[in-house]
């Protein structure tokens, strides 16, 4: 608060009491609504939150703009725009009777009917639209839609069913208790063409009960003949009883009393100032020509000369082409599919600071909270004893803007086999990938191919989210733990739930406080706050370390999150957890890492001993180096260093350990083509494996 100074009180609700306050920055009038959230429950918290949430998802010059949000003397405090006209409702009341002309009517509804397209096409439902809810510029030509703080985001075909809003702009199927969509809030859109062409709403009682009898039957009063009948069939439209004949808000913009409106509002809409900051909207389309298989030396001195396309919706110059001479960062793929390391493009403006790899999604976030993907190419030649041989290899070429629609920061990513799950600085959880994944965390008959909010942990603020291949876990700021997808062996820790569609709440042992969450292949971690860990699913070879040690049983599957029961894993402090198909390292917070499982392809680290089941054990080679991260393959395991070095051992893609002996691997070594480079980010999938160079080496 202290870059604002309040100046009075302009208005009070439910939830909080709104301010108009000076911004001392730059002494600009702006509306702070102040929302007391220490003594609420957690129920009416999430709604409290909710309204931030939405706005600052939303950037349309129709929707009061949003500033930022925070949390200060037990009270959230949402800052939004300040908009000097007043509300729709005041504006006409103050009209003594004296009715709008038609122009003046399809004027303000136009502009409400292109904000309403604009949210439903996002599947934002408002459910509190009103015209107390409308505010006006001081010239009273251009209204905006503000109070977001009941509004939901629906799946596709999912309905809400919570009653929410005003009585008097019920809808018959929500006054009847009914599921209800969109198609509720284009008849309170309907209310409000109403109260533009007689100045009062259409349905009004002395009584709850009698008011909601007109609703039911649709019986309001007839509107003043100077409008035109098309507009008068129109009102019907939006007030019919039957959801399924209104319209639809894109269907209205259609019609043809209307089209003269959005034609002129389509083209005005630009001298409309948007106040929302843009300088975190970079997006691009392609950036670098299409990958070629070469070693790491040649691919790096191949990027000095190539180039690049950057589209950064925030610049002035648009579309620029950029020397990929300047790029700080190599992105370095390594596979199983061939000997040769791929260089992957990159955006020479922004670097990548995370990375995640699914079986078809190659997925990057750069710094600048966009989202990214590599897509797959099939490249047909490779050069072989000076013969020129056919292998199709899928190598992925491009880096493309892959942008949710909300235009949201990504701040973390994670990818399952046929899925991914991205997060928002606001802790939003988006999805994207194939219905058949059953992991999108909703209900859709066809595949997703861009990200899509995940309506039933949109009012719960998400602090951590990972996948598995076929499961994912989310964790929010309630220390409240999600899981959804498939529950082979337990992985979602519901007990005998074999499959969840939606995310749903996993019961786990008292007093125990998640603080963030893993995902192997089959199985689930979560790290406490005492940075213990739990975990379920499979514990086949003993990978979760599950077993106490001799004659204890050998247990199979977890299904309930469960402390760890080997020796000395029980004892210690984690920070992250990794696991592989048959085998889990587990990173210390003092640096050391553990490795339990199979050691059938030295996957362990622990020497040339082929086992096929053990108890845990500290990675000897690892003492002293200070490891900082850790990611596992199916049949091998990488580990970065606080000095920015990588380790890797057991059966590493071929392009990584290149033609040296894989005996070598069977301890930690660096490999010799990563030698003198300076690593920052890694990840892996089944057989191979991404790793991020910042640019700069000792070499």
């Amino acid at each position: 608060m202290e870059n604002y100074e309040k100046i009075r009180v302009v208005g009070r609700g439910g939830y909080g009491t709104v301010y108009l306050c000076h911004r001392l920055s730059d002494c600009k009038p702006v509306v702070l609504k102040e929302i007391v959230v220490d003594q609420m429950s957690v129920e009416e918290r999430q709604v409290s939150m909710n309204e931030a949430k939405v706005l600052a998802m939303l950037d349309h010059p129709h929707i009061v703009p949003y500033y930022e949000s925070f949390l200060e003397d037990k009270m959230m405090k949402i800052v939004m725009e300040y908009v000097p006209g007043g509300t729709l409702f005041e504006y006409l009341r103050q009209r003594n009777g004296e009715l709008l002309v038609e122009k003046e009517v399809l004027h303000y509804f136009g502009q409400l009917v292109y904000t309403l397209q604009h949210l439903h096409s996002k599947l934002i439902l408002h459910r509190d639209l009103k015209s107390q809810n409308i505010l006006l510029t001081q010239n009273k030509k251009i209204l905006k839609i503000g109070d977001f703080g009941i509004s939901k985001v629906l799946s596709s075909k999912s309905k809400a069913s919570t009653v929410v809003g005003t009585p008097c702009y019920y809808s018959p199927e929500l006054c009847e208790g009914k599921p209800y969509n969109q198609k509720s809030d284009i008849w309170a859109l309907g209310c409000i063409l109403y109260e533009l062409m007689t100045l009062k709403r259409p349905f009004e009682a002395g009584a709850l009960s009698a008011m909601i009898l007109k609703i039911i039957k649709g019986s309001y009063e007839p509107v003043s003949d100077i409008y035109s009948p098309k507009l008068k069939k129109l009102l019907a439209r939006l007030l019919h009883l039957d959801p399924r004949r209104r319209p639809t808000a894109a269907q209205i913009m259609c019609e043809p009393v209307m089209i003269n409106t959005i034609f002129q509002l389509r083209f005005s809409i630009g001298s409309i100032p948007c106040t929302r900051n843009h300088k975190f909207r970079t997006k691009f389309v392609k950036t670098a020509e299409a990958c070629t298989s070469m070693s790491p030396a040649a691919a790096k001195a191949s990027s000095a000369s190539s180039s690049s396309h950057d589209q950064d919706s925030s610049s002035e110059e648009g579309c620029n082409e950029i020397d990929c001479s300047r790029a700080k960062e190599n992105i370095w793929l390594f596979t199983s599919e061939t000997s040769e390391a791929f260089l992957l493009p990159s955006n020479p403006k922004h670097k990548t600071k995370m990375i995640s790899l699914g079986s078809s999604h190659k997925l990057g976030i750069t710094e600048t909270g966009t989202l990214i993907t590599w897509e797959n190419t099939a490249v047909s030649s490779v050069v072989e004893d000076a013969t020129v041989q056919k292998k199709c290899i899928n190598l992925p070429s491009f880096a493309v803007s892959l942008a949710n629609k909300f235009s949201e920061i990504i701040t973390s990513v994670s990818c399952g086999d046929d899925f991914a799950i991205c997060l928002s600085g606001h802790g939003v959880l988006f999805s994207f990938g194939k219905a058949s994944s059953g992991c999108l965390g909703y209900l859709s008959k066809n595949d997703v191919s861009k990200p899509r909010v995940i309506g039933e942990m949109f009012s719960r603020n998400v602090k951590s989210v990972c996948c598995g291949s076929r499961h994912a876990l989310a964790l929010t700021d309630e220390n409240e733990v999600f899981s959804w997808g498939h529950g082979n062996h337990g992985c979602l820790g519901q007990n005998k739930v074999k499959f969840q569609a939606l995310p749903r709440l996993v019961k786990l042992p008292s007093k125990l406080v998640p603080n963030q969450v893993f995902c192997g292949k089959d199985c689930s971690f979560i790290v406490t706050k005492e940075m213990s860990v739990l975990a379920c699913g499979n514990n086949r070879h003993n990978k979760l370390a599950m077993d106490a040690g001799e004659g204890d049983q050998q247990k199979d599957e977890i299904w309930l999150f469960t402390p760890l029961q080997s020796s000395p894993l029980r004892d210690e402090k984690f920070m992250t957890v990794c696991g592989g198909r048959a085998h889990t390292a587990f990173l210390c917070d003092d640096g050391k890492v553990y490795t339990v499982g199979s050691n059938c392809q030295l996957q362990l680290g622990w020497g040339t001993l082929h086992i096929d089941y053990s108890m845990p054990r500290i990675v000897e080679s690892l003492k002293g180096f200070q490891v900082t991260d850790i990611s596992c393959g199916d049949y091998f395991t990488l580990a970065l260093t606080k000095d920015k070095s990588l380790y890797c051992w057991g059966q590493c893609p071929k392009s990584l350990i290149g033609a040296e002996d894989a005996r070598d691997y069977c301890i930690p070594r660096v490999p010799s083509c990563l030698h003198g480079k300076v690593l920052s980010a890694i990840a892996c999938d089944s057989e191979s494996c991404v790793i991020l160079e910042d640019g700069t080496s000792e070499n």
